[in-house]
């Protein structure tokens, strides 16, 4: 029976995606499958951004959701797709979850939201008028932030890929190719294109986003790339 047990343990961990990845945590939990229900958090986390699109988001207890956006190594960008996330899942079914929005925004770093976006929520969110409590936590962080106060709340620590990335030519051979090499399980990905040729570049990754700075297009016509463009890493 244990060999049964753990041949279809292996089979669902193959099959995690978006879409089923909280379905199989919440059956792994309920069957006592300890290490498919590690991995398949491990893949929740790490494709968060994902998973908030999908329906089985939607379904989670509000005591699942304030775990999930505890977490330290939750993987997003910015702490804007959380609150979103959050705010999503209240209005699937604003009467019931509505009143107990408040601590589970306190679980979400709000510290680390941007105080024109703190500004706007505060005026535009009909959620936010009906749960007085939310408001004035946003506006207390809010005033903390403008005031220039250190964030008592630690920022978000995600387990991401270490990736190199390779952009452009070299000498005269301009080139509009970017890819990237991940160390960890050594393989390569082609990404976006760049916008123009380049040799000769500078690049920094930022927030998801490859930034690729001067250099120069060596194509015919000898024009030089001063430019700024920028490509989204798959």
């Amino acid at each position: 029976v244990n060999n049964v047990i753990e041949a279809c343990c292996v089979f669902l961990e193959r099959q995690l995606d978006p879409t089923n990845a909280i379905g199989i945590a919440n059956f792994a939990e309920q069957h006592g499958c300890r290490n498919l229900y590690r991995k398949a958090n491990q893949f929740i986390i790490q494709h968060f951004s994902q998973i908030c699109q999908e329906e089985e988001f939607l379904q989670l207890s509000a005591m699942q959701l304030v775990t999930l956006v505890r977490k330290d190594e939750l993987n997003v960008q910015e702490e804007q797709e959380v609150y979103n996330a959050v705010l999503k899942w209240v209005k699937y079914n604003e009467e019931i979850r509505g009143p107990k929005m408040e601590p589970i925004l306190h679980a979400v770093r709000c510290q680390y939201l941007t105080p024109s976006f703190l500004r706007e929520q505060m005026k535009n969110c009909d959620i936010l008028k009906k749960v007085p409590a939310c408001r004035e936590y946003l506006a207390k962080i809010f005033k903390d932030l403008t005031l220039h106060k250190k964030p008592i709340v630690k920022e978000r620590t995600p387990n991401t890929p270490r990736v190199i990335y390779i952009a452009g030519g070299f000498f005269r051979h301009s080139l509009d190719i970017l890819e990237g090499y991940n160390v960890d399980d050594r393989s390569w990905t082609q990404l976006a294109k760049l916008i123009v040729p380049r040799s000769g570049l500078g690049g920094a990754f930022l927030k998801g986003m490859f930034y690729a700075v001067g250099g120069r297009n060596n194509s015919p016509g000898n024009r030089a790339a001063t430019s700024e463009s920028r490509s989204v890493p798959v």
